[in-house]
């Protein structure tokens, strides 16, 4: 099985959490002093702890902290940015262009390909949130040391454009999500000892469910199909879930309250529900910054269209830039274009398309256990059928 898949977990926490350890060590946020020791000091454990489970070696953990070193700069031009002059000159796509020049192609070209992965996958978030930080127009005038924060602390702060109120909390939910956390990539572990051996291991990209190519899900061996994506599904959603509960955990710690990034997407009743409960972090921002301008532009109602057209235009949009992200990301990691990532992102949101319109045309479903249990295996078929295109492209992640 692939070392290399947890090893890129525990690099993708050390990114994430660095941070946080770093800004709750200056007690700038924390109105707890004892937390600038106190939680340092507990990040330092956890990563010690995810690197032995790992194999991270000294090097690794070396290059981890310059990596962090790299976007704390990064954030600092992205502060630059912020000017207004800057907002009113530059449109839109310029400035995410900038932004995910300045955390994802930057540093795929900097660091080397045992780093790539976890790179990339935090320089996407990192991008993201600093993008939304540029443009959003500020209440007040913000330092360098709250554009820090923002962009690399808390992106949630800057999806939804919420203020941040610290709160005086018992530290034992904090304390009970870092220990959730950690046991879910223990279980990730775990779970890399019995992925059936049907799967190719050689290599931890291209080759990722070989055996398994998308017509035998169509035409032949669908119950294979199912033996052998199912368990690369669950290790990666405990993978960056654990990631997220450790980084939910710690600025619990600190006293801030932050929106769950997975909201248990295996209990989802559609296809549209998934994305409500998947990766809430992302899709939050597509809703706000894709979304809703497609969806209200003025070529929309100048066309004439309607709600659902509005709707419709809005999906599509979003599900289409989202695909193309993730080309981006697969051309850093791989270095080569493949257009997967694009054409599974566009077949999810047709098949929202589908479903928004069947919905309109057939008469109210009743409720009941039989049809909502009906309506969940769909959905689960859809999105196994999703993770099964879109993550060979994506190297397992």
């Amino acid at each position: 099985m692939p070392p290399e898949l947890l090893t890129a977990f525990a690099f993708n926490l050390g990114l994430r959490t660095l941070p946080i350890a770093l800004f709750a060590a200056v007690g700038r946020h924390s109105r707890r002093r004892s937390y600038r020791v106190a939680l340092p000091a507990l990040s330092l454990a956890l990563l010690a702890t995810a690197g032995a489970i790992s194999g991270t070696t000294a090097e690794l953990g070396a290059t981890m902290a310059i990596a962090c070193l790299y976007f704390l700069g990064a954030s600092l031009v992205a502060h630059g940015l912020r000017g207004r002059r800057v907002r009113e000159a530059l449109p839109a796509p310029v400035i995410l262009g900038l932004c995910l020049s300045l955390f994802l192609v930057l540093p795929a070209w900097v660091f080397k390909r045992s780093v790539l992965v976890p790179v990339v996958v935090v320089g996407f978030d990192y991008a993201l949130s600093a993008y939304s930080y540029v443009v959003t127009k500020p209440e007040q005038e913000r330092t360098w040391h709250t554009s820090l924060f923002f962009v690399l602390v808390d992106p949630v702060v800057a999806y939804r454009k919420r203020s941040v109120a610290i709160q005086r909390n018992s530290p034992r939910p904090g304390l009970a999500r870092c220990f959730g956390g950690l046991l879910s990539l223990l279980a990730a572990e775990l779970l890399l000892h019995i992925i059936p051996p049907t799967i190719p291991s050689e290599t931890f990209g291209s080759n990722l469910f070989a055996n398994y190519p998308l017509a035998d899900y169509l035409l032949l061996d669908y119950l294979g199909f199912l033996i052998g994506v199912c368990p690369w599904l669950a290790l990666h959603y405990l993978g960056v879930a654990g990631a997220a509960s450790l980084q939910i955990g710690l600025l619990g710690l600190l006293g801030f309250q932050v929106a769950e990034r997975f909201q248990r997407p295996y209990l989802a009743s559609d296809p549209a529900d998934f994305w409500q409960r998947y990766n809430r972090y992302v899709t939050d921002w597509l809703k706000y910054h894709v979304f809703a301008p497609v969806a209200g532009s003025r070529l929309i109602r100048s066309a004439g269209g309607g709600q659902g057209s509005a709707w419709w235009a809005g999906v599509s949009a979003a599900f289409g830039l989202n695909g193309l992200l993730h080309v981006l990301c697969a051309g850093l990691l791989f270095g080569r274009l493949d257009i997967r990532p694009l054409v599974a992102f566009l077949a999810y949101a047709l098949v929202l398309l589908a479903a928004d319109l069947f919905k309109r045309l057939a008469p109210s479903p009743r409720k009941g256990v039989v049809p909502q249990t009906a309506a969940s295996l769909a959905t689960f078929h859809v999105v196994v059928a999703f993770g099964g295109y879109l993550l060979p492209a994506m190297g397992g992640l």
